[in-house]
């Protein structure tokens, strides 16, 4: 995956996150540092598989 791949990736799933954070069934919201936290474990994530991807 090159970085424009990833970077449109990663917006896909910034937007999903965001659409859970704010979820209308428990109407409890998740708190701003949890998100900011999500993003960057998917984030983290993704790179790593890179990563592997392209070592292996």
């Amino acid at each position: 995956m090159n970085q424009q791949e990833f970077e449109f990736v990663m917006a896909e799933i910034e937007i999903i996150i965001e659409q859970l954070a704010d979820c209308q069934f428990c109407h409890k919201p998740v708190h701003e540092d949890n998100i900011k936290l999500l993003k960057q474990l998917f984030r983290m994530k993704l790179e790593r598989a890179c990563a592997l991807k392209r070592a292996g």
